[in-house]
């Protein structure tokens, strides 16, 4: 969990398992306005999110990059996804940067191990 407070933010997500997952992201609108702009990169792996959509206050932009789904207020909204990707997280030490509206972002994932 992460609250961004800044247009760009610097984060780490440490990750112990020996197959790279998929995780569920969401980007929730909780710092007093509205999410206007939202850009998520994967240092690490290259993949980015950027969202194209409005996400209203007081509620989540969820992205399942396992399930390959996007909902805006429980709304499918895959259409705003545009040519991103769904990211994932690979052994180690996974860097993000964060470009976009204030927000509070969650990422979860379990270790998958083969």
């Amino acid at each position: 969990r992460t609250v961004i407070a800044g247009t760009v933010t610097n984060f780490t997500v440490s990750y112990d398992g020996n197959f790279e997952s998929k995780p569920v992201i969401s980007f929730i609108a909780n710092q007093g306005a509205a999410i206007t702009t939202c850009q998520l990169e994967n240092l690490t792996t290259g993949e980015s999110i950027i969202y194209a959509g409005t996400v209203p206050t007081g509620v989540a932009l969820d992205i399942d990059c396992d399930a390959g789904t996007v909902f805006n207020s429980s709304v499918n909204r895959i259409q705003d996804f545009g040519t991103s990707e769904f990211i994932r997280l690979v052994r180690g030490t996974n860097n993000f940067r964060f470009s976009g509206s204030n927000c509070q972002i969650n990422i979860d994932a379990y270790d998958k191990n083969l």
